[in-house]
């Protein structure tokens, strides 16, 4: 890449899991399902794949991975990377190895996570893991068909906490059918004894083509009235902020100063790549158009590029000839407003208004003339200065707010956007 080429953030998706929990509607296979061949054909040509984006882009390229020094921060997600056998998953960690990022994150659970693990994590830089505990109940566990019980977490978390030097994330889960807010209560109050850096505290969805969204509507799995979803939420909720955590993202908290860099970058719309199946990007059209082998979108209005991963293993397995079998589209400057806007204002900072101006052209007033100023009378969001920022009671309803905006959007005459990006 040129010089002058923004910053980036990197996303490797790891399709591979230990087995599929109910609610999961990521790409992913469980491991015993293909062979460990597969499994090393799908590392090796995610890691050509990262080659091939970031640093040469043609034949012939050199057997070491050297990230630009735009490369900001790296996320290893799936899909659980730890549930790569140890043999299969170094050679994933050593092709990112001593490279100068701000953030390095590594997905894993607690069934699939010991020393050796650790070690490979350590010794090739990774700076932070994040762990799926969702519930310290067995029977939740069982329910949500996680891998883990509750003796696994705590051993865990135990080896982390003699063995782990670096950030260290744990994901939770409220709104599981049955839990109770003394449960969840319970659940965080084993953070007395671990106080991770950072929490993500998560409302149970029910994705349409999951297996826990066909058991629903069989009639085999009962939700929560939303009350009861909405006071589990709010106890965990309390019971971070009791214990020094920041609210400051819809989803997440951290001691103060200690967000998530990476994710960070997501929801403030810079530019990231992924690779690996099913992995997503959205990058600069004139950097990467030729790469993508869509030169005609080089000069696409305002130069936004979604480039989707193929979730067939086997068509990814065709490697740089076939371009791995992505999919390239441009995005809309009213699309990538309403994304903006989508991502912006989860996060309790909101849209830095330089920010705004810089892409679109023009204030939110101009492009929704009087919808700020109601929201703001009925306490939703606050007057903006630099930021635009929804209050605690406009996002919790953001998903409304969202779609009063789209339809907006697709009912509005909009003035013209000049969109620059990034």
């Amino acid at each position: 890449m040129e010089s002058s080429d923004p910053a980036l953030s990197l996303y490797v998706h790891v399709p591979f899991c230990t087995d599929k929990c109910l609610y999961c509607d990521f790409f992913s296979v469980p491991r015993h399902s293909v062979g460990e061949e597969i499994q090393e054909a799908v590392i090796r040509q995610t890691i050509l794949q990262a080659r091939y984006f970031l640093n040469e882009r043609a034949p012939g390229a050199s057997t070491d991975l050297r990230l630009p020094p735009r490369i900001e921060t790296i996320f290893m997600g799936g899909g659980t990377p730890s549930s790569l056998s140890r043999e299969t998953l170094a050679p994933l960690l050593d092709a990112f190895r001593d490279n100068a990022v701000v953030e390095w994150t590594v997905e894993a659970n607690p069934e699939s996570l010991d020393g050796k693990f650790l070690a490979l994590c350590e010794s090739a830089g990774v700076t932070r893991l994040s762990v799926g505990v969702q519930t310290m109940r067995d029977s939740l566990l069982r329910l949500l068909r996680r891998p883990a019980s509750r003796s696994d977490t705590l051993a865990a978390l135990d080896l982390l906490g003699r063995r782990w030097h670096g950030e260290l994330n744990l994901d939770f889960i409220a709104g599981i059918p049955g839990q109770s807010p003394k449960e969840v209560r319970e659940d965080l109050a084993l953070l007395g004894q671990f106080l991770p850096s950072h929490i993500s505290l998560y409302q149970l969805t029910y994705e349409p083509e999951t297996e826990l969204a066909r058991l629903v509507q069989q009639g085999k799995i009962v939700r929560n009235p939303r009350e009861l979803d909405e006071e589990l939420w709010f106890a965990g909720k309390e019971a971070l902020e009791s214990r020094g955590y920041q609210h400051y993202e819809i989803s997440n908290f951290c001691l103060p100063g200690r967000e998530c860099r990476h994710n960070l970058r997501y929801w403030r719309m810079e530019p990231y790549l992924g690779v690996g199946p099913g992995a997503v990007a959205t990058v600069p059209a004139k950097t990467f158009a030729l790469a993508l082998g869509r030169p005609d979108l080089a000069g696409t209005p305002g130069g936004v590029l979604r480039v989707s991963n193929t979730k067939d293993i086997h068509a990814f397995l065709g490697g740089q000839g076939s371009l791995w079998g992505l999919e390239v589209e441009s995005v809309k400057p009213e699309d990538f407003l309403l994304e903006n806007l989508m991502m912006g204002l989860r996060l309790k900072e909101g849209i830095s208004l330089a920010s705004w101006m810089s892409r679109f052209g023009r204030s939110f007033e101009e492009l929704f003339p009087g919808l700020w100023k109601r929201w703001s009378a009925e306490g939703l969001a606050e007057q903006p200065v630099q930021f635009l920022r929804l209050t605690e009671s406009g996002r919790m309803v953001l998903d409304g707010l969202l779609g009063e905006l789209a339809d907006r959007i697709a009912t509005a005459d909009l003035p013209p956007i000049a969109l620059s990006w990034p």
